[in-house]
């Protein structure tokens, strides 16, 4: 079950647009947010850099879904500053970090998150993982274990506050049968949802549009372009497929999703009475 939980950010130059410490109170945990162009400054008057952690290298500006790449370094910024010389990862904008405020993390604690990250990146698909490889989980006593999946609960809990949804848990289908359901049915598809925490999630074997109206906005087009791609969608031949539950963080999103042009969530999904997703939300305020 969620526990409530506190969240203090720190801005040490004053200006909100560059370095900022996320951190939960009373955890040794903190995380650095800052931009591509401020590695030299920030390497410079900050210590952390130094420790061993985690680090995501992120490009949010794509039409599609997000880019990250998920290392982990006893030194972070060796690792930073060989990673802004390599060609091959050139698509970064900005980079979390994520260290212990004591220095207290090591290889086998970070090699564990690592490797937890990028599977559950990988089975969201709701960002394109730069990670060539999948990492190796390594055997860990116990009590690392323990510490390991501590910091990593803390990460879970931090990035979604970042813009970052790549690591949201799969929704469990048990847990939504009292969900009310939601549906799409247009021009021989059908589509059927159900709204989790403010998002909605399209359920395994929904069907949708497999061509695009020439009117779609390009950030819709390359989304579907890069679920097909991802292996959400599958081609059926007269449509596509969805071959997992798949969570998306607007209605409208998951309708232009499913019908291949621009729409307005609120009232394109339904229940099967015909009332839509927007009277629900209107009747639940009264």
């Amino acid at each position: 079950m969620s526990r409530p939980f506190n969240i203090t950010i720190s801005i040490p130059s004053g200006n909100p647009e560059k370095l900022r410490l996320i951190e939960k109170t009373n955890r040794l945990s903190l995380g650095l947010i800052f931009n591509r162009d401020e590695l030299a400054e920030v390497a410079r008057h900050r210590k952390e850099l130094e420790f061993t952690g985690i680090y995501m290298l992120v490009n949010t500006s794509s039409d599609a879904l997000p880019e990250i790449y998920v290392g982990e370094g006893e030194s972070i910024i060796s690792r930073l500053k060989s990673h802004s010389k390599d060609p091959k990862k050139d698509f970064w904008e900005w980079v979390v970090v994520f260290v212990n405020r004591d220095n207290s993390l090591h290889k086998g604690h970070i090699q564990h998150v690592e490797a937890s990250l990028v599977e559950r990146a990988k089975a969201n698909k709701r960002c394109i993982i730069k990670n060539d490889k999948n990492p190796s989980k390594p055997t860990l006593a116990e009590t690392v274990l323990y510490e390991a999946e501590d910091f990593l609960s803390d990460i879970y809990q931090i990035v979604p506050l970042l813009g970052i949804s790549a690591f949201e848990l799969v929704p469990d289908n048990t847990k939504s049968d009292k969900a009310e359901p939601l549906y799409i049915h247009t021009k021989g598809i059908a589509a059927e949802a159900y709204t989790l925490d403010g998002k909605v999630v399209v359920r395994k074997g929904s069907q949708s549009i497999k061509e695009n109206v020439p009117s779609i906005s390009n950030s819709f087009s390359s989304l579907r372009a890069a679920l097909v791609e991802q292996g959400v969608l599958i081609d059926q031949g007269e449509s596509y497929t969805f071959e997992q539950d798949y969570t998306f963080d607007s209605p409208s999103t998951a309708a232009a999703t499913v019908m291949g042009r621009n729409a307005n969530g609120r009232t394109e999904w339904k229940t099967e009475g015909g009332i839509t997703l927007k009277e629900l939300q209107e009747q639940s305020l009264k």
